[in-house]
């Protein structure tokens, strides 16, 4: 699974659990437009956002309000970890291989 390190950069409008990020980071990261994403920082503090591609938001940054910024605890253009968020479906999948594997054993 991919991974980014971003600068987070403060939106000029809420976001509400949405952030923007550049639409060639979606190929990288393995996502699509509207997708959910894990971001986090050094200090281990964690959220999720769903991201919205676009084309005006520079590659390396992601843009995501002021409120989900203070829920980081991190400073307008900290920078934080983004990850493709596992939907719940294939961590079913993957325990369940997981635990036919070791019943195998």
């Amino acid at each position: 699974m991919k991974e980014a390190t971003l600068q987070a950069v403060k939106r000029a409008m809420p976001g509400h659990g949405r952030a923007r990020i550049h639409e060639k980071l979606l190929s990288y990261l393995g996502i699509d437009d509207q997708s959910e994403v894990e971001v986090s920082t050094k200090a281990g503090a964690t959220l999720t956002l769903t991201v919205f591609a676009d084309t005006v938001v520079e590659e390396g940054t992601i843009r995501i309000s002021s409120e989900d910024l203070e829920k980081l605890n991190i400073p307008d253009g900290g920078e934080v970890d983004v990850r493709r968020k596992i939907p719940l479906d294939e961590q079913i999948l993957a325990a369940a291989e997981s635990t036919a594997g070791q019943i195998k054993e």
